[in-house]
């Protein structure tokens, strides 16, 4: 009323209507403060007091921010009010950046020595950066200056609690609460170093004298509620809940659930705490092996061009890991041509798979996904995390290519961001052609697939790759069927229609690579009469025997890797590979055309595509492609897996050594040391 009687008078006068402003922010009502403030900078803008109480009030509504702009304005007007510099560093403490606020305490106490808040507000700064000595050193100066400063003395205490010292801690509590009878704070702090001390009585003392001065305050209510359940169990003299119906302040049912979850954790950690740092050790050790995955850079030569099964079995079989002590592994593909690296239906296991091969997530710049199943997509979301994680803390982004098919994009829609800078949306189609990388193209192919989500939006893959030998080849027909289904009758086919070769438009062009998806071996394929049931024959969504081998001997590939291995295939899978490498040839002979090789997919199996060579764990380099042959082999850590060599070498005939070779050669690669690798690092190999 004062103000307005003065502001009456003199209309004109901005410190009244600045402090006006300051009564309205000590009584908490900021906003109308700020509108007294502005009212005094209308009429006087050098006012730096009203900038610099603007800004306060701000600073208490949680705007750090504009606090700063504010108090900057007043610095800028008066460069010597120390109280801003003060103010100013406050607000950077806040934001977490002490020592910013460091710096700008240091500018007040330039200006003015004498100020004991810079020097109290100093040691907060200097403690939030976990070092109380020297926040000891700054609260004892500002008590030097003003020893009735209770808030210096309370500090002090919490630093001495800080560093261990709990009686010296109390003592300086105490001290605050002398000065300053109603620090509630200060019997807070009191009552948690006697609790530190193991005086459970004095801390319940403390506390509830906490709570009278602030009895609204939740967080008074859960200590005590904490101290008081935890007496109940270790001390028998304390005070139970039922016996104290004169406590001091209301707790609230909430209140206790707090404080006695709190004791509840206490009792669990001392009971963990002889095992559980081992266990940290442990977790250190996974942390790091998947910080080392994520931060390395690509450890491929740039120059090399290659192609990864990193895929075994196919579809739900994943899923059922550990049925008769065994793990199914699922997995994808990966193709990396001068330093662009493409993924290709990241399924189950993908990433362990992924990394077992010796492959960083640096070496990923493209995602393909034909279709919507969970064996082509399960890890993506895995992926994408990985990225995250890989982009965080670089200047430099990764950015990531995806390409997705309808359905696919349907199903992960709420993983993928289209106004993302890291990542490069494009939605795929058959007949579509994307120049991925300078020499790398890709033509997305048709597919006769029904999914989860849709059907007709499945595809294939034909990859181009321009390289010095010219150009290669690849085409990878996912999971397809060789012809369409026949929508009048349930499981059958339309004999007549194109099979999916057809529509390939590879205008005789003979891959160097393909890779069909067999699926599985439909019972109809071989009992079925061939006049009356025809179009129950060929599997409706897969390939099987009759549509792999129609592939194969119909595009006529330097190499067929037969993949996509239904599990019930495991005990007929090497002489199912036999018999179709057997009709393949058969059919070669018979036509008088080009032979063909055809083996299994499995995750040994690595392509030189440059060169048209495969890997052989035997020589420990790569050899034609014409000339790899396959073997199973069963490892000491893992099922029965394929391994590959060269058919001309005697030592192929003893499964013993392959086993040992095909071991060798899984652990050199994991640790890069292997002849595709930037590095040849000596490392022992184990027997």
């Amino acid at each position: 009323e004062l103000f307005d009687k003065a502001i009456e008078i003199n209309p004109e006068d901005f410190n009244t209507w600045r402090n006006k402003g300051v009564s309205y922010a000590e009584m908490g009502d900021q906003k109308k403060a700020i509108e007294l403030f502005d009212k005094a900078i209308e009429i006087n803008p050098e006012d730096f007091n009203a900038w610099r109480n603007k800004g306060v009030s701000y600073a208490k509504m949680g705007d750090q921010k504009k606090a700063i702009e504010l108090f900057d304005k007043a610095i800028e007007i008066n460069p010597e009010d120390f109280n801003t510099w003060r103010n100013k560093g406050v607000s950077y403490a806040e934001m977490g950046d002490q020592k910013k606020a460091i710096e700008l305490f240091d500018k007040a106490i330039e200006i003015n020595p004498e100020d004991f808040n810079t020097w109290r507000e100093r040691g907060v700064s200097y403690d939030s950066l976990d070092d109380p000595k020297k926040a000891m050193e700054c609260y004892d100066k500002a008590i030097g200056i003003n020893p009735e400063d209770f808030n210096a003395w309370r500090n002090k205490g919490v630093s001495y609690a800080k560093m261990g010292d709990q009686e010296k801690a109390i003592e300086c509590y105490d001290k605050a609460i002398e000065i300053n009878p109603k620090d509630s704070n200060a019997c807070r702090e009191k009552g948690v170093g006697y609790f530190g001390l193991g005086k459970h009585e004095e801390a319940i003392q403390s506390l509830e004298e906490a709570c009278v001065l602030d009895p609204n305050n939740e967080s008074f209510a859960s200590d005590l509620a904490f101290i008081k359940t935890l007496s109940e169990h270790t001390d028998e003299d304390s005070p139970t809940e039922s016996e104290d119906s004169s406590q001091p302040c209301e707790i609230t049912s909430e209140d206790k659930n707090a404080g006695r979850l709190k004791a509840f954790v206490k009792m669990t950690r001392k009971k963990f705490e002889s095992d559980i740092e081992g266990f940290k050790l442990d977790m250190k050790e996974t942390e790091d092996l998947i910080k080392d995955h994520i931060n390395a850079t690509s450890p491929i030569e740039k120059n090399k061009s290659l192609f990864f099964v990193l895929r075994k079995w196919n579809s739900y079989t994943p899923i059922l890991s550990g049925i008769d002590g065994e793990d199914s592994v699922g997995g994808g593909y990966f193709l990396y041509h001068n330093g662009e690296g493409v993924v290709v239906d990241p399924g189950y296991n993908f990433i362990e798979n992924f990394h077992r091969a010796g492959l960083r997530i640096a070496d990923i710049k493209h995602i393909v996904i034909t279709h919507a199943h969970n064996d082509h997509t399960v890890d993506f979301e895995s992926l994408l995390s990985l990225f995250y994680q890989f982009n965080r803390d670089k200047n430099h982004k990764h950015k990531i290519h995806i390409y997705l098919n309808t359905s696919s994009m349907a199903k992960l829609d709420s993983l993928i961001e289209f106004k993302s800078e890291q990542q490069i949306i494009h939605p795929i189609s058959k007949d579509q052609k994307y120049e991925i990388a300078d020499g790398l193209s890709m033509n997305v192919l048709p597919a006769y697939h029904s999914d989860t989500i849709a059907d007709g939006y499945a595809i294939g893959i034909h990859f181009q790759i321009e390289s010095k030998e010219g150009e290669r080849n690849i085409v990878l027909t996912s999971d397809t069927s060789l012809l369409p289904r026949d929508e009048s009758k349930t499981n059958c086919v339309d004999p007549d229609a194109d099979e999916i070769w057809q529509l390939y438009g590879l205008n005789n062009k003979r891959p160097d690579l393909l890779i069909p998806h067999i699926g599985s071996v439909r019972p109809e394929e071989f009992d079925v009469d061939l006049e009356t049931q025809f179009k129950e024959l060929f599997y409706p969504n897969h390939l099987g025997v009759m549509g792999t081998l129609r592939v194969i001997t119909s595009l006529r590939p330097e190499l067929a890797v037969v993949s996509e291995f239904g599990e019930e295939l495991k005990a007929f899978r090497p002489k199912l590979m036999e018999l179709l490498a057997d009709v393949t040839a058969e059919h070669c002979k018979r036509n008088k055309c080009t032979k063909i090789n055809v083996v299994p997919g499995d995750l040994p199996f690595v392509y030189d595509i440059e060169h048209k060579q495969v890997y052989c764990v035997l020589t420990k380099d790569f050899v034609p492609s014409s000339e790899i042959t396959s073997k199973e082999v069963r490892l000491k850590e893992g099922d029965e897996t394929f391994t590959y060599f060269d058919r001309n070498l005697r030592e192929s005939k003893s499964s013993l050594r392959l086993r040992r070779e095909t071991e060798k050669f899984m652990r050199r690669r994991r640790a890069q040391n292997t002849c595709y690798f930037k590095e040849q690092i000596s490392k022992p190999e184990g027997d």
